[in-house]
């Protein structure tokens, strides 16, 4: 069972967003989706990121995808704390990157 179906089974409204399926579920203050549907533009409280595994694939978009969404998210969240920095260097350190902040 998917993390939407037992959270909503839970009482806890919770909409769904993937590449192939959208539910819409009204009232919800909860979202499962996969990495490149987050709405990067929305503040979260608590983000689970699944198959963050996906992130090392050095091959593929996808791991590009998932880095990508994931810093532009994890910056907006939490650059005004000091464990950004060291949060930052870790995980681009997983895939051997570097990362440089522009203000715009």
């Amino acid at each position: 069972m998917e993390v939407f179906d037992k959270v909503n089974a839970l009482g806890v409204y919770c909409t769904l967003l993937t590449g192939q399926e959208k539910k819409y579920v009204p009232f919800s203050n909860h979202i499962a989706c996969i990495v490149e549907m987050v709405l990067t533009d929305e503040l979260y409280d608590v983000a689970v990121i699944d198959e963050i595994q996906v992130m090392a694939d050095h091959v593929g978009k996808l791991g590009i995808s998932y880095m990508n969404n994931i810093m532009i998210g994890l910056s907006r969240w939490l650059k005004p704390r000091p464990c950004w920095e060291i949060l930052k260097k870790f995980i681009l350190g997983l895939r051997g990157c570097f990362f440089e902040e522009r203000d715009i």
